[in-house]
């Protein structure tokens, strides 16, 4: 990325990745097309999903939330190819759940600095609880970086599922919706639960954050 410092790894011969995270104010439009491109292919092509798209070009997703609000973690292969994505939205500016699924929610909505949003989270990984759960893992702990103590989710009953099974301490903050093949859910995830994950390795670089790790041979991984 033009406005990233690039850095390289060897691991004895092993695919690598590297997950950026960025502000949408530091992206040029090729960076940006690129994540839309891979957006539509996962949300668009291979999920068929109905998207209120505001981008005028063909095969690039985007949509009203994609503001200088947000932040982004990509995930980048070798071959400086996204293969993982997530957005992270505070929750005082508009967000998904407050303005399309509000339904979702029993109480409240958050509007607060203490809560951010994470969305638009997609991943290529061999094994789940490689690159997509360092995905997540990492955008918790960006967040608590950030002072904030939650993060909320529009997502499914099977994604709720996964991440019970790994262990991940959640809450539901209304009841199941169904909504086409899809029983949908709104998640709370309290973000201190990875306060003392060493399997995360952070490093500051130039304003940014960069992470590393082996890329196993590629499987399809969503959450939202």
């Amino acid at each position: 990325m033009n406005s990233l410092k690039r850095l390289a790894f060897d691991r004895g011969g092993q695919s690598m990745y590297r997950l950026v995270c960025t502000q949408f104010l530091n992206f040029d439009k090729n960076e940006l097309d690129d994540l839309g491109r891979f957006r539509h292919d996962v949300f668009i092509k291979q999920l068929k999903w109905d998207l209120n798209l505001t981008s005028l070009e063909e095969g690039i997703e985007a949509d009203e939330f994609d503001t200088e609000s947000a932040r982004y973690v990509i995930a980048y292969n070798e071959n400086d190819k996204i293969v993982g994505c997530a957005r992270l939205i505070p929750t005082y500016s508009p967000y998904l759940l407050s303005d399309v699924f509000p339904y979702l929610c029993e109480n409240e909505l958050p509007r607060d600095i203490a809560t951010w949003e994470i969305s638009r989270y997609a991943a290529y990984g061999h094994e789940l609880e490689s690159l997509p759960f360092d995905i997540f893992k990492f955008s918790m702990q960006l967040a608590g970086m950030h002072g904030v103590k939650q993060l909320v989710a529009v997502t499914t009953v099977a994604i709720e599922r996964y991440f019970l099974r790994r262990g991940v301490t959640l809450s539901r903050m209304g009841k199941v919706n169904k909504k086409g093949k899809d029983k949908l859910i709104a998640l709370s995830f309290p973000v201190e639960q990875f306060d003392d994950d060493k399997l995360l390795n952070i490093i500051k670089t130039e304003g940014s954050l960069f992470f590393y790790r082996s890329l196993p041979e590629s499987e399809h991984f969503l959450l939202s």
